[in-house]
């Protein structure tokens, strides 16, 4: 689970954790959702994650362009981004196809 902070969320934190407050100062300050594992390692991790951000707001929009019925991955490089879909079996590929078509019923 991610979690997008908010200026007054760090500031929060800060009372808390300064050294946590600053590493969610960065992910609020680029407008990144991280999870406390990943932002450990946010400075250093920071160009991977902000080309993931742009990769799924690209695959984001391919998708919403594609016509009704149309449930086909569209092509779009997602190389940063950690959990891709082209790892998913075809047989799982398939199961959410047809629970995406049941959905639409």
């Amino acid at each position: 689970m991610r979690a997008t902070f908010t200026p007054q969320q760090v500031i929060e934190m800060g009372e808390y954790d300064e050294e946590v407050a600053a590493l969610a100062d960065i992910a609020c300050q680029h407008n990144l959702s991280i999870n406390f594992l990943d932002m450990e390692k946010i400075e250093e991790n920071l160009p991977r994650l902000l080309k993931e951000k742009e990769q799924l707001a690209a695959a984001r929009e391919a998708v919403m362009a594609l016509e009704k019925g149309n449930y086909e991955m569209p092509k779009v490089n997602l190389d940063a981004v950690e959990i891709q879909p082209k790892k998913i079996s075809g047989e799982g590929k398939g199961r959410i196809a047809e629970a995406v078509k049941n959905l639409k019923k």
